[in-house]
Protein backbone atom coordinates (compact mmCIF):
# COMPACT_ATOMS: atom_id res chain seq x y z
CA UNK A 1 0.00 0.00 0.00
CA UNK A 2 1.43 3.37 -1.17
CA UNK A 3 0.95 6.12 1.74
CA UNK A 4 1.12 9.55 1.77
CA UNK A 5 1.07 12.83 4.58
CA UNK A 6 -1.45 14.85 5.64
CA UNK A 7 -2.51 17.93 3.94
CA UNK A 8 -2.80 20.93 5.91
CA UNK A 9 -6.33 21.05 5.06
CA UNK A 10 -6.42 17.62 6.35
CA UNK A 11 -4.36 18.76 9.54
CA UNK A 12 -6.97 21.28 10.18
CA UNK A 13 -9.86 19.42 9.49
CA UNK A 14 -8.69 16.60 12.08
CA UNK A 15 -7.54 19.78 14.52
CA UNK A 16 -11.66 20.27 14.30
CA UNK A 17 -12.67 16.97 14.50
CA UNK A 18 -10.77 17.08 18.24
CA UNK A 19 -7.62 14.71 16.65
CA UNK A 20 -4.18 15.36 18.22
CA UNK A 21 -0.80 14.19 16.62
CA UNK A 22 2.36 14.19 18.32
CA UNK A 23 4.39 14.72 15.53
CA UNK A 24 1.84 15.23 12.22
CA UNK A 25 5.11 14.76 9.68
CA UNK A 26 5.09 10.86 11.31
CA UNK A 27 1.03 10.55 10.18
CA UNK A 28 0.71 8.84 6.94
CA UNK A 29 -2.38 7.79 5.30
CA UNK A 30 -3.87 6.25 2.28
CA UNK A 31 -4.95 7.27 -1.12
CA UNK A 32 -8.85 6.83 0.11
CA UNK A 33 -8.31 8.61 3.33
CA UNK A 34 -11.08 10.69 4.50
CA UNK A 35 -11.04 12.81 7.91
CA UNK A 36 -14.82 12.47 8.29
CA UNK A 37 -14.52 9.43 9.71
CA UNK A 38 -11.86 9.95 12.41
CA UNK A 39 -13.04 11.80 15.58
CA UNK A 40 -11.12 12.27 19.19
CA UNK A 41 -7.94 10.47 18.43
CA UNK A 42 -4.77 10.96 19.65
CA UNK A 43 -1.67 9.60 17.55
CA UNK A 44 1.69 8.85 18.75
CA UNK A 45 5.11 8.28 16.95
CA UNK A 46 4.78 6.42 13.69
CA UNK A 47 1.25 6.10 11.90
CA UNK A 48 -0.18 4.74 9.03
CA UNK A 49 -3.63 4.52 8.64
CA UNK A 50 -6.00 3.03 5.71
CA UNK A 51 -8.95 3.84 3.51
CA UNK A 52 -12.09 4.12 5.14
CA UNK A 53 -14.79 3.05 2.47
CA UNK A 54 -17.07 0.31 3.52
CA UNK A 55 -19.23 -0.46 6.11
CA UNK A 56 -18.79 -3.53 9.06
CA UNK A 57 -21.33 -5.45 10.45
CA UNK A 58 -20.76 -5.06 14.05
CA UNK A 59 -24.00 -6.81 15.26
CA UNK A 60 -26.42 -8.80 12.98
CA UNK A 61 -28.24 -6.59 11.16
CA UNK A 62 -26.57 -3.57 12.21
CA UNK A 63 -23.62 -1.88 10.26
CA UNK A 64 -21.23 1.05 10.80
CA UNK A 65 -19.08 2.94 8.79
CA UNK A 66 -15.13 1.96 9.40
CA UNK A 67 -13.22 4.36 10.62
CA UNK A 68 -11.49 5.97 14.25
CA UNK A 69 -13.32 7.23 17.10
CA UNK A 70 -11.86 7.77 20.40
CA UNK A 71 -8.96 6.24 20.60
CA UNK A 72 -5.14 6.64 21.29
CA UNK A 73 -2.41 5.10 18.84
CA UNK A 74 1.26 4.97 19.41
CA UNK A 75 3.24 3.42 16.30
CA UNK A 76 0.43 1.59 14.86
CA UNK A 77 -0.92 0.42 10.79
CA UNK A 78 -4.36 0.25 10.53
CA UNK A 79 -5.17 -1.33 7.04
CA UNK A 80 -8.47 -0.49 5.02
CA UNK A 81 -11.86 -0.04 6.30
CA UNK A 82 -11.13 -0.88 9.99
CA UNK A 83 -13.39 0.45 12.49
CA UNK A 84 -11.34 0.92 15.60
CA UNK A 85 -13.64 3.21 18.51
CA UNK A 86 -13.65 3.33 22.59
CA UNK A 87 -10.17 2.10 23.20
CA UNK A 88 -9.81 3.67 26.82
CA UNK A 89 -5.90 3.43 27.73
CA UNK A 90 -4.20 2.70 24.13
CA UNK A 91 -3.13 0.61 21.24
CA UNK A 92 0.69 0.64 21.10
CA UNK A 93 2.70 -1.26 18.70
CA UNK A 94 0.49 -2.91 16.47
CA UNK A 95 -0.19 -3.80 12.85
CA UNK A 96 -4.21 -4.75 12.16
CA UNK A 97 -4.63 -5.41 8.98
CA UNK A 98 -8.20 -5.34 6.57
CA UNK A 99 -11.50 -5.36 7.61
CA UNK A 100 -11.04 -5.11 11.19
CA UNK A 101 -13.56 -4.32 14.54
CA UNK A 102 -12.10 -3.44 17.75
CA UNK A 103 -14.35 -1.75 19.98
CA UNK A 104 -14.68 -1.18 23.74
CA UNK A 105 -10.93 -2.41 24.82
CA UNK A 106 -8.48 -0.60 27.28
CA UNK A 107 -4.99 -1.28 26.14
CA UNK A 108 -3.54 -3.59 23.50
CA UNK A 109 -0.11 -3.52 23.01
CA UNK A 110 3.11 -5.06 22.17
CA UNK A 111 5.75 -5.38 24.74
CA UNK A 112 9.44 -5.70 24.81
CA UNK A 113 11.02 -9.58 23.64
CA UNK A 114 7.35 -10.54 23.64
CA UNK A 115 7.47 -14.49 22.73
CA UNK A 116 3.80 -14.73 21.41
CA UNK A 117 3.31 -18.27 23.35
CA UNK A 118 5.76 -19.54 21.55
CA UNK A 119 8.09 -22.58 24.17
CA UNK A 120 5.17 -22.87 25.81
CA UNK A 121 4.51 -26.37 26.80
CA UNK A 122 1.01 -27.90 27.01
CA UNK A 123 0.00 -31.44 27.11
CA UNK A 124 -1.18 -33.89 24.27
CA UNK A 125 -3.10 -37.10 25.16
CA UNK A 126 -1.63 -36.60 28.72
CA UNK A 127 -3.68 -34.27 30.48
CA UNK A 128 -3.01 -35.42 34.23
CA UNK A 129 0.89 -35.59 33.11
CA UNK A 130 3.68 -33.29 32.12
CA UNK A 131 3.59 -31.01 29.11
CA UNK A 132 4.82 -32.94 26.27
CA UNK A 133 4.51 -30.65 23.20
CA UNK A 134 6.25 -27.15 22.92
CA UNK A 135 4.38 -24.56 21.06
CA UNK A 136 6.51 -22.77 18.35
CA UNK A 137 6.00 -20.60 15.36
CA UNK A 138 6.87 -23.64 13.06
CA UNK A 139 5.36 -26.14 14.47
CA UNK A 140 3.22 -28.85 12.07
CA UNK A 141 0.62 -31.60 12.98
CA UNK A 142 3.36 -34.11 11.50
CA UNK A 143 6.33 -32.72 14.35
CA UNK A 144 3.79 -32.50 17.18
CA UNK A 145 3.12 -36.12 16.63
CA UNK A 146 7.24 -36.82 16.76
CA UNK A 147 6.98 -34.59 20.00
CA UNK A 148 4.22 -36.32 21.31
CA UNK A 149 5.23 -40.31 20.11
CA UNK A 150 9.10 -39.93 21.70
CA UNK A 151 8.11 -38.06 24.79
CA UNK A 152 10.19 -40.85 27.00
CA UNK A 153 12.96 -40.53 25.36
CA UNK A 154 14.94 -38.02 27.25
CA UNK A 155 17.95 -37.46 25.13
CA UNK A 156 15.51 -36.96 22.25
CA UNK A 157 13.48 -34.61 24.01
CA UNK A 158 16.24 -32.09 24.93
CA UNK A 159 17.98 -32.13 21.27
CA UNK A 160 14.40 -31.19 20.31
CA UNK A 161 13.78 -28.45 22.90
CA UNK A 162 16.82 -27.10 22.59
CA UNK A 163 16.30 -26.44 18.39
CA UNK A 164 13.25 -25.20 19.33
CA UNK A 165 14.18 -22.91 22.19
CA UNK A 166 17.27 -21.64 19.22
CA UNK A 167 14.71 -21.16 17.04
CA UNK A 168 12.43 -19.22 19.25
CA UNK A 169 14.96 -16.78 20.51
CA UNK A 170 16.15 -15.78 16.57
CA UNK A 171 12.59 -15.33 15.60
CA UNK A 172 12.27 -12.79 19.18
CA UNK A 173 15.33 -10.87 17.66
CA UNK A 174 13.62 -10.32 14.52
CA UNK A 175 9.98 -9.70 15.99
CA UNK A 176 11.68 -7.20 18.52
CA UNK A 177 13.67 -5.68 15.58
CA UNK A 178 9.78 -5.12 13.72
CA UNK A 179 8.14 -3.64 17.08
CA UNK A 180 10.33 -0.67 17.00
CA UNK A 181 9.12 0.01 13.10
CA UNK A 182 5.62 -0.51 14.56
CA UNK A 183 5.03 -3.63 13.17
CA UNK A 184 5.58 -7.28 15.07
CA UNK A 185 1.52 -7.57 16.16
CA UNK A 186 -0.69 -8.60 13.59
CA UNK A 187 -4.10 -8.62 13.19
CA UNK A 188 -5.21 -9.84 9.85
CA UNK A 189 -8.52 -9.60 7.62
CA UNK A 190 -12.24 -9.85 9.39
CA UNK A 191 -11.14 -9.90 13.61
CA UNK A 192 -13.29 -8.50 15.94
CA UNK A 193 -12.08 -7.84 19.27
CA UNK A 194 -14.75 -6.10 21.84
CA UNK A 195 -15.10 -5.42 25.84
CA UNK A 196 -11.55 -6.39 26.31
CA UNK A 197 -9.45 -4.88 29.47
CA UNK A 198 -6.04 -5.58 28.51
CA UNK A 199 -4.51 -7.86 25.00
CA UNK A 200 -0.90 -7.68 25.05
CA UNK A 201 2.01 -9.47 23.11
CA UNK A 202 -0.59 -11.54 20.59
CA UNK A 203 -0.26 -12.76 16.79
CA UNK A 204 -4.07 -13.22 15.55
CA UNK A 205 -5.33 -14.69 12.44
CA UNK A 206 -8.48 -15.70 10.54
CA UNK A 207 -11.36 -14.12 11.49
CA UNK A 208 -11.65 -14.19 15.45
CA UNK A 209 -14.17 -13.05 17.67
CA UNK A 210 -13.06 -12.43 21.32
CA UNK A 211 -15.52 -11.71 23.63
CA UNK A 212 -15.22 -10.70 27.63
CA UNK A 213 -11.59 -11.17 27.48
CA UNK A 214 -9.86 -10.53 30.82
CA UNK A 215 -5.90 -10.54 30.34
CA UNK A 216 -4.34 -12.45 27.27
CA UNK A 217 -0.66 -12.52 27.42
CA UNK A 218 1.86 -13.34 25.16
CA UNK A 219 -0.18 -15.72 23.18
CA UNK A 220 -0.54 -16.81 19.54
CA UNK A 221 -4.15 -17.57 18.09
CA UNK A 222 -4.86 -19.72 15.51
CA UNK A 223 -7.97 -20.63 14.36
CA UNK A 224 -9.83 -22.19 17.42
CA UNK A 225 -12.55 -20.90 19.33
CA UNK A 226 -11.88 -20.45 22.99
CA UNK A 227 -12.25 -19.12 26.32
CA UNK A 228 -9.55 -16.82 26.30
CA UNK A 229 -9.31 -16.35 30.48
CA UNK A 230 -7.52 -19.75 30.42
CA UNK A 231 -4.87 -18.57 28.48
CA UNK A 232 -3.03 -16.10 31.23
CA UNK A 233 0.21 -15.93 30.46
CA UNK A 234 2.08 -16.50 34.21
Amino acid sequence: MNYRRLTEKEIAALKERNCWAEDWGSVYVSAGFETSHMYNVMLYGNIRIGAFEKNLEVSKGFFKHSGIRNATLRNVKVGDNCLIENVGNFINNYVIGDDCYISNVSTIETTECANYGEGNLISVLNEMGDGNLVLFGNLNSQFAAFMVKHFHDKELKDIVRRLIQEEIKKNKNRLWHYRLRGKNNQYQGNNQHKHMRRLRSKWCRTAKRLHGIEFVGGQCIYRYRCDMRKFHNK
